[in-house]
């Protein structure tokens, strides 16, 4: 994707040119948590689940296997792109807010399916200097 390459090369110029300056490094842990945010994404996209498990925090994955963790992901739902539009950082942790555009499945009342979008806000850790997804939880 044209994007990631942009964001790779964003961070390697982030990381290169930057000192100890907090604006630097907060620009750093952005680039970083939205280039993981995109390759999660992407494996939904491409239906890779097992891969899309590898991002969740360790936490969830011990309570959910990969196995139950597919059988969470609605098969009437067909991502098709995926849109960055901000991230907001603290300490350890971000909110990555993505846009992600979808085809629902044919159903009854809607025998071509339907093409829509979602706007998500996303929960982001950072552990060991990694940054993991945080699942919302189910009400």
């Amino acid at each position: 994707m044209i994007k990631a390459s942009i964001v790779s090369v964003g961070m390697l110029l982030a990381v290169t040119g930057c000192a100890t300056n907090s604006v630097c490094e907060d620009y750093k842990k952005t680039l970083e948590v939205e280039a993981r945010a995109e390759a999660r994404w992407n494996a939904l996209i491409e239906k890779k689940y097992d891969i899309a498990y590898t991002y969740l925090v360790d936490s969830y994955k011990s309570m959910v296997s990969e196995k139950d963790y597919e059988k969470t992901i609605n098969p009437k739902i067909e991502w098709k792109a995926v849109d960055i539009t901000r991230t907001r950082c603290s300490e350890e942790a971000c909110d990555v807010h993505v846009t992600a555009t979808y085809h629902m499945a044919p159903q009854f009342g809607m025998p071509q399916g339907m093409d829509s979008n979602d706007y998500i806000v996303e929960k982001w850790l950072r552990k060991d200097g990694e940054w993991w997804f945080v699942p919302p939880l189910k009400k």
